[in-house]
């Protein structure tokens, strides 16, 4: 597992590398159904994936990050985007979500599940959630 990656997420990432390969696209699929939905209106589109995607994050009354997501019911791998960073991330202190790599899923077995597109959205919205925490978590001036 590479360096840096938060318990949550790392667990996340194991479960794909022990799963049989024809088990995988089912637990993208749990993912998805667990993805947080955003209901505020201070959703940010992540424009990189090619469908219509919006995160949400805030920091909770203790400073833990707090993510929510909008994505169509027709895009299940989107959804499970929202699924697997909601849980993995969520919860989490900055420092700990700012820690993670950006590149973080290459050359695991999600990565080995999605299309190159499919894995550059993934990716895409991981620093979307860091550049908002980073401006968070900024001290006030």
């Amino acid at each position: 597992m590479k360096a840096r990656v938060p318990e949550p997420l790392g667990r996340i990432l194991e479960q794909f590398e022990t799963l049989p390969d024809a088990l995988k696209p089912g637990l993208l699929l749990e993912y998805a159904e667990r993805m947080p939905e955003a209901e505020g209106a201070e959703l940010e589109p992540v424009e990189e994936c090619q469908t219509p995607f919006a995160i949400e994050v805030a920091l909770d009354e203790s400073g833990r990050v707090r993510l929510a997501f909008r994505a169509p019911a027709s895009a299940p791998t989107v959804r499970a985007f929202g699924g697997i960073l909601g849980e993995g991330l969520g919860g989490l202190t900055p420092e700990e979500v700012l820690a993670v790599p950006d590149d973080v899923f290459r050359g695991t077995a999600l990565e080995a599940l999605l299309t190159p597109r499919r894995t550059n959205g993934l990716e895409a919205t991981l620093r979307r959630i860091k550049e908002k925490v980073r401006s968070l978590n900024a001290p006030e001036r």
